[in-house]
């Protein structure tokens, strides 16, 4: 069990932002889904204007960012609000001519 703990705490966090393709943010979001076995979302839209979702897998099944932070996904054309720019930005893992991805670990969205 020590081992496992060990191993568990040297492992390095993924780099989000190096792992999307900035050319096309959600077919490359959608494809790191996938290849972490998130067969199923669970979303919400909060405004109409934006979405946000995370891989439906139980706690115990989850393994790594992938799987477990929750994605919001906004248009690119629609402006960040006022005052929400430093906030957005420093969760923002993509953004490409289309769409807007950002990243949070789950005790972030409470």
């Amino acid at each position: 069990m020590s081992i496992l703990l060990l191993l568990l705490s040297c492992s390095k966090p993924v780099d989000l932002k190096t792992a999307l393709d900035p050319a096309d943010c959600f077919s490359s979001l959608r494809a790191q889904l996938e290849a972490n076995d998130c067969k199923k979302l669970s979303y919400l839209t909060t405004d109409g204007k934006d979405i946000m979702i995370r891989c439906h897998k139980q706690d115990a099944d989850r393994k790594n960012e992938w799987d477990t932070y929750i994605f919001r996904l906004s248009y690119t054309e629609i402006p960040i609000p006022e005052g929400a720019e430093e906030f957005i930005n420093k969760y923002k893992i993509c953004e490409d001519s289309e769409w807007r991805i950002e990243a949070y670990p789950p005790k972030k969205v409470k």
